[in-house]
């Protein structure tokens, strides 16, 4: 065409399209991806410092109240 070589593909059957996204333009869709990217961060984020909270507060509890263990209780309880 105009002296230019035209490369033609076939058609995709109509059933490999997905109709339902055929009106979401490229930019609404990187805005999506955005959004799914940053909720995806934050609940890491909040999930990190939430366990690490947890461990700290673990650790708390593991200082005031120490294990201690009476082997003459336990030998008592089960005998030998």
């Amino acid at each position: 065409m105009l002296g230019s070589k035209v490369i033609v593909k076939q058609a995709p059957e109509p059933s490999e399209i997905l109709w339902h996204n055929r009106h979401v333009s490229p930019g609404q869709a990187l805005k999506h991806k955005i959004f799914v990217y940053f909720l995806t961060f934050v609940f890491l984020a909040g999930m990190f410092f939430l366990f690490s909270g947890m461990k700290a507060l673990e650790v708390k509890n593991i200082w005031r109240y120490p294990a201690q263990t009476n082997c003459k209780y336990i030998n008592d309880m089960f005998g030998n």
